[in-house]
């Protein structure tokens, strides 16, 4: 278009354009050049006469030759040690910024209570993906039709308040071992019971239609006490409905259990029934529905 309202011909137009771009060196190669710069001020670019010229004499040529190469590994390692430290840094700081997983990573009691009483942290822990996760667990738990729900490691209630409206059990009980979590959830689910408690200590007098455990056994120790504290929850003809992320995808360093889905079914199978499938709001967790 600009050749023919100059009135040139394009090919002309081309071959002078083309003449006139000057090829600007790349990130990587502006970074070569920086790194040689020494080398090329001293000796010339490559391939230029003073660079042959020095490596022609007799003597000076070689020790030219080695000293260049050990310049030149020294240069690296003291790059490599240099970014490596950089990088150090900036994981450290990572690590110690004050997000969600940086303190849930320590995977304790104190960490939770921390996270849940909140009101930011809660804001960020809360984020729009688990939220659309409690609400397919409530969904799956509604078609169950349960009259009594236990939610076992409840948090601040956010999943039950969901079965709430979503099944309209006519009783909730919620157990968390974070007094901060137990605390939001009554104000969440009034209608709720909440007891602030570990898991292993619940005793199971009672039975529930459904028995809901989700994001809670990667965390424990001995997560096969915990399903046994579970079943014995779970009514003749009731249901547990448990969550945990898939172990083939999962390497987080708060979780202490890493289960494949074969290896959760082969877990729960000794249990009853199972049937372990993917949860559509987040294909990296496994939920596992127990017929005791």
């Amino acid at each position: 278009m600009v050749a023919r309202q100059a009135g040139l011909d394009w090919r002309v137009f081309a071959s002078a354009l083309a003449a006139g771009i000057e090829r600007r060196p790349g990130p990587r190669q502006t970074e070569m050049m920086r790194r040689e710069g020494r080398i090329r001020r001293f000796a010339g670019p490559p391939g230029s006469a003073r660079r042959r010229r020095l490596r022609s004499r007799p003597v000076l040529g070689p020790v030219l030759v080695t000293v260049v190469t050990v310049y030149r590994r020294v240069r690296d390692k003291r790059d490599d040690a240099r970014l490596a430290l950089q990088r150090a840094h900036t994981d450290f700081r990572n690590r110690r910024a004050r997000t969600v997983p940086n303190i849930t990573r320590r995977n304790n009691r104190r960490a939770y209570e921390r996270v849940y009483g909140d009101d930011n942290l809660l804001a960020e822990y809360l984020a729009p993906e688990r939220v659309a996760f409690y609400e397919e667990v409530a969904a799956i738990s509604a078609d169950q039709q349960p009259r009594a729900v236990i939610d076992v490691g409840c948090g601040t209630g956010n999943l039950l308040r969901a079965v709430v409206e979503k099944a309209m059990p006519e009783r909730v009980v919620g157990i968390d071992y974070a007094r901060a979590g137990i605390e939001r959830a009554r104000e969440l689910v009034p209608s709720g019971e909440f007891r602030a408690q570990s898991l292993y200590d619940v005793d199971p007098v009672e039975s529930f239609d459904l028995v809901l455990c989700t994001e809670v056994l990667e965390h424990l120790r001995d997560p096969e006490g915990a399903v046994d504290v579970l079943v014995r929850l779970c009514a003749g003809s009731g249901r547990i409905l448990i969550t945990v992320p898939d172990g083939a995808q999962d390497a987080w360093e708060g979780h202490c259990n890493f289960w494949t889905q074969g290896e959760l079914e082969e877990l729960l199978r000794r249990y009853g029934g199972v049937e372990v499938s993917r949860m559509r709001a987040d294909p990296k967790s496994l939920l596992a529905v127990v017929r005791p």
